[in-house]
C-alpha cells in the first residue's frame, strides 16, 4: 500500500463520509467525473466540517453506528473507476444518485485515529504533516 506519490484528499460531508469509511457505501456521487489519472490511486476521505443535515441513506441501507468526525481524514480508499450519468441509471450501487457521476471505491481503510485537517474543493494534496500521520496509520495497520 506504500506509495511515493503525494496523496490527494476528497472532502465529503458527513454522514456520507462515514458510510464510506465504516459502512457499505462504495460509490461517491459527484457532479464531475473521476479524473483518469486518479484511477487506481489511493485517496484520503476527508470528513468536511459542515454535515449534510438532510442526508438520508438509500432504501435498505443505514448509517454506520460510529461517531461522525468532522474536519478530519477518516479513511483511505482506492478509486477503481467511475461511470457517468448516461452510462448508468444509478443501478451500479444503492448509494448511486441518478444524474451524478459515480466514483467507484475499493480497498477501504478506516483510520484508527482521524487526522484533523482542513478540507478543500476538488481533489487536493494533503498537507505534508497530515499525509505523514495518515501513512503512519496505514503502515501500522499493514504490519498487524
Amino acid at each position: 500500500m506504500v506509495s511515493t506519490e503525494p496523496m490527494r484528499g476528497l472532502s465529503i460531508q458527513q454522514p456520507w463520509g462515514a458510510a464510506i469509511a465504516y459502512g457499505t457505501k462504495r460509490v461517491e456521487n459527484r457532479t464531475w467525473g473521476a479524473p483518469e489519472w486518479i484511477t487506481g490511486k489511493l485517496i484520503a476521505v476527508h470528513a468536511s466540517k459542515k454535515p449534510d443535515i438532510s442526508a438520508r441513506p438509500p432504501a435498505g441501507e443505514s448509517w454506520p453506528e460510529r461517531r461522525m468526525h468532522l474536519g478530519a481524514v477518516i479513511a483511505v480508499v482506492r478509486v477503481t473507476g467511475s461511470c457517468v450519468p448516461w452510462e448508468c441509471d444509478g443501478g451500479c450501487s444503492p448509494w448511486a444518485v441518478r444524474g451524478q457521476d459515480h466514483w467507484h471505491l475499493a480497498d477501504v481503510h478506516p483510520l484508527a485515529e482521524p487526522v484533523p485537517c482542513r478540507g478543500m474543493l476538488g481533489l487536493w494534496r494533503l498537507p505534508d504533516e497530515v499525509e505523514r500521520a495518515v501513512r503512519a496509520q496505514l503502515e501500522a495497520s499493514d504490519a498487524t
